[in-house]
């Protein structure tokens, strides 16, 4: 029934959540995001016991990505790089290195699916299109799904969720806050687009 502010660490306001009869949406948003945080517990447990389980750790799960059509070949070492660095425990150089992959594999499923990447720019010439506007291509929301594509943008791209890409990507964020909490949601992110399959296959590209 009260309008809530998203503030900064500083104090600097990032977005405004309204009342639930007028913006559903920001309450919705602000809704999941926090039962995110609550279920970083367990989705920690999920990815300990996965990764317990098999001894290549980081091979493997780069075997299992590229089963997917989205990622590309001369990005393999450093997806290799970014899940070493997150086995290992260096959570920040890990959310450094793979937040940018996942962002290049939303590219490649937008482009692989006939949606443009690229749009003009102010000094003619052209830009891609950026990560938030990917997640709204009809296309990749049709492969996705509602669901996955909705996580995807309170996880990375929206102010009145997690914002990972944007907050790290920019540098607003200090060295406390890489932890499992980031990178297990980044994986998991990774491991959601290894899903993807040609239609020919058993997925849904």
């Amino acid at each position: 029934m009260i309008p809530k502010m998203i503030q900064s660490d500083e104090g600097r306001p990032l977005a405004t959540i309204g009342y639930l009869d007028d913006d559903m949406e920001g309450n919705l948003i602000k809704y999941v995001a926090e039962g995110m945080s609550y279920s970083t517990i367990f989705l920690r447990e999920v990815m300990a016991s996965m990764f317990n389980k098999h001894e290549d750790h980081a091979e493997g799960m780069v075997g299992y990505l590229y089963r997917a059509p989205i990622f590309k070949e001369d990005r393999k070492s450093i997806i290799a790089e970014g899940i070493k660095s997150y086995v290992v425990g260096n959570h920040l150089v890990a959310a450094h290195i793979l937040i940018p992959q996942v962002e290049e594999a939303l590219r490649s499923l937008a482009e692989l699916s006939g949606s443009a990447i690229l749009r003009q720019n102010r000094v003619g010439g052209f830009q891609y299109v950026a990560l938030h506007e990917l997640l709204k291509e009809a296309s990749v929301i049709k492969i996705l799904g509602d669901d996955m594509t909705w996580y995807f943008r309170i996880l990375f791209t929206d102010q009145r969720g997690w914002n990972l890409r944007n907050n790290i990507c920019h540098g607003l964020v200090p060295q406390g806050i890489f932890g499992t909490e980031i990178t297990d949601r980044i994986v998991h992110a990774l491991i959601c687009l290894g899903t993807v399959r040609h239609a020919d296959e058993e997925s849904t590209l």
